[in-house]
């Protein structure tokens, strides 16, 4: 009998370390996913306890938030314009750059210039100054100077 419950002990302890381990890596794998997507920030600043980013970058994170959902005019140091879909960006401190998509380059009159093929990369050859965010289909007006609805 004692050599039957020494073999169980055997294959308990051949066993256990691997059911552990399966438990640890399905914990560690939602965390890696709740971490990488920043709902713990995201959740934290719902509830107000912070104001603070997941990201590396408050640049990283507005563009992730933004991609897809809204135009980007980015004025560079050079003086030239361009207004395009968010489609990726960098997320390296000091190394900002972006790639828009349907893009045009705005003119100095304020009249666009379609860039036919996959779109325009913003590199930091021609330093990326400002980004301005637009949302399609909301749209803002601005009533004539001295006629305000109260």
């Amino acid at each position: 009998m004692d050599a039957f419950k020494l073999e169980a002990f055997k294959i308990a302890l051949f066993i256990l370390p691997g059911i552990i381990t399966l438990r640890v890596k399905a914990a560690l794998s939602i965390l890696g996913a709740v971490r990488y997507h920043g709902w713990d920030f995201r959740l934290l600043r719902l509830l107000r306890l912070t104001n603070r980013t997941g990201e590396n970058l408050v640049w990283a994170e507005t563009l992730t938030k933004s991609a897809g959902q809204a135009y980007a005019l980015v004025a560079c140091k050079d003086g030239s314009r361009f207004i395009g879909e968010i489609d990726t960006f960098s997320e390296e401190a000091g190394n900002f750059e972006i790639l828009l998509s349907d893009a045009s380059q705005v003119r100095p009159d304020g009249s666009l210039l379609p860039i036919h093929g996959e779109g325009v990369l913003l590199t930091r050859e021609n330093p990326i100054i400002r980004v301005e965010l637009w949302r399609p289909g909301v749209s803002a007006t601005v009533p004539p100077e001295g006629n305000v609805n109260v």
